[in-house]
């Protein structure tokens, strides 16, 4: 199907978002973590973003406070990953995108000059063994 504005191909749709591969489902898996922050208001890190799918459902069922994103984009030939990513990211509750800060970096370089703190990390970036070694 083709995206009805930004003229690109994709495969799949949840709900406003849209995806190039089949978006995995965070609602039953996710229902914990959003049960423990249901009261609270975390500060989110998330390696590894790719199209946006886990950013978007962290932003739509979690009152954040803020959440960093490291993507660096361009690993995928051809896939349009980051404009897919601002397309859904545009489409979250959060539509003014003031608590969302992307840093298009690897996670070694995030790591080097990050001085946060969080409260939830999630970790889904590079699958390669020493990649998710350094991520942990």
């Amino acid at each position: 199907m083709l995206h009805p504005t930004l003229n690109i191909k994709v495969k799949h749709r949840r709900g406003k978002y849209f995806f190039t591969h089949k978006p995995y489902n965070y609602d039953l898996e996710w229902s914990i973590v959003k049960e423990y922050f249901y009261w609270k208001h975390p500060r989110v890190l998330e390696i590894g973003s790719l199209q946006g799918n886990s950013a978007c459902w962290m932003i739509d069922n979690l009152d954040l406070i803020s959440i960093d994103c490291v993507e660096p984009f361009g690993r995928r030939k051809n896939v349009p990953d980051k404009l897919l990513f601002e397309y859904n990211i545009d489409q979250s509750r959060l539509s003014d995108n003031s608590i969302i800060r992307l840093h298009q970096t690897i996670s070694d370089n995030f790591f080097k000059q990050n001085k946060n703190t969080y409260d939830l990390i999630y970790v889904d970036g590079s699958h390669e063994y020493v990649d998710v070694y350094d991520d942990i």
